[in-house]
């Protein structure tokens, strides 16, 4: 089983054809297929024989219908199917889950794909030799009660927490690529120079060693207008994971602040032979947090922080919270449109990672 932590990201198809080995994969930008939504459950530490409820992902299993005592249950089984057809098939597959608790393991179409014990970070499991490009794909997901954890586990201790529910609390996706694939991008802005320095993870899937080149384009993320642009050639040895580090200039460069949160988008492609393999975006702002003598600097002007503190998981613990904290017009309007009236303009996030949607909405509304 093979896993990385990473944010969730999402990129649409744009097809090419290859023969490979003589198997036919389409090469293309990459492909995600998004698993939210609707999911079947059903209870007990085995697969059990029936899924007799309804859940949603992402969630906790204190949504369930019809009506399910969850205090009284260990594991709970989470399943969801999926069709594919053979236009779609590429060289590599993973299954990826933003956050999940507590402990997780993952199965598809029989097959167990791997587990995991965090239950903030994301984790992905490769499923190529699972899959079914002729059909139907069935992905189970077994989470289970915090009690059931290992004792290594980082799960932690709040004594103000009153529950601890278990669920599948962030979203779940399909990515399929190639065979040198994208595993991270983080853009640290410069603002001295108005240069975006990117570091891209890139990891060789393949069985042997391979040459291929990354181009990056930052673009403006509201009106798409180029900001910047660079490319290099890389070469990765079997199996081998690199980070490569570029930095690019960033043509009339404006800063990200709580008055104007404006974002710039880096495109990130690679390119083998002519044929886009893998691609990846993230958003960023170009922005500087210091702290100088107990002040804290925004882009080198002292800020007074006025807001308050979130601690996400005591939300996941108040029952009459249904699925609020993961519906994006009430985030927005806790998060931002209230406390701005207040005229706030921070928020400390503690005792665990945030659905992921929270930091999004944060940067683009500052």
């Amino acid at each position: 089983m093979q896993f990385k932590n990473k944010k969730n990201l999402l990129i649409g198809l744009v097809a090419f054809s290859l023969i490979f080995a003589g198997t036919t994969f389409v090469y293309a930008q990459r492909e995600t297929i998004s698993l939210t939504g609707a999911w079947r459950l059903g209870t007990g530490e085995q697969i059990p024989a029936s899924f007799n409820y309804e859940v949603s992902v992402p969630g906790l299993v204190d949504l369930v219908t019809p009506f399910l005592s969850w205090q009284d249950e260990k594991y709970f089984w989470y399943k969801k199917t999926f069709t594919l057809s053979s236009q779609q098939k590429k060289p590599c597959a993973f299954i990826k889950i933003d956050q999940s608790q507590f402990g997780t393991e993952v199965y598809l179409n029989g097959q167990k794909l791997g587990s995991y014990i965090g239950c903030y970070t994301s984790h992905e499991y490769k499923a190529d030799k699972a899959i079914n490009y002729n059909g139907e794909n069935t992905v189970l997901v077994r989470v289970g009660a915090k009690d059931t954890l290992s004792p290594d586990s980082a799960v932690g201790k709040d004594w103000e927490r009153v529950s601890y529910i278990p669920g599948i609390w962030g979203d779940v996706s399909l990515y399929l690529t190639g065979e040198i694939k994208i595993e991270n991008i983080q853009v640290i802005p410069q603002i001295e120079t108005a240069t975006a320095l990117v570091k891209v993870t890139l990891w060789n899937l393949a069985t042997t060693p391979q040459e291929a080149k990354v181009v990056i384009q930052v673009v403006e993320k509201k009106s798409g207008n180029e900001a910047g642009e660079t490319s290099f050639d890389f070469h990765l040895d079997e199996g081998e994971e690199k980070i490569k580090r570029q930095g690019i200039k960033i043509k009339q460069m404006k800063l990200w602040s709580p008055d104007s949160p404006f974002l710039y988008t880096a495109k990130v492609k690679i390119i083998q032979d002519g044929k886009i393999i893998d691609d990846l975006t993230v958003n960023f702002g170009m922005r500087e947090f210091k702290i100088v003598d107990g002040d804290f600097y925004l882009n080198k002007k002292r800020i007074v922080l006025k807001g308050s503190n979130i601690a996400f998981h005591r939300f996941l613990s108040d029952l009459e919270r249904k699925d609020l904290v993961w519906d994006e017009e009430w985030i927005k309007k806790l998060l931002i449109d209230i406390p701005k009236k207040h005229y706030f303009n921070f928020f400390s996030n503690q005792l665990g990672q945030m659905y992921n949607c929270w930091y999004d909405i944060a940067d683009e509304y500052g």
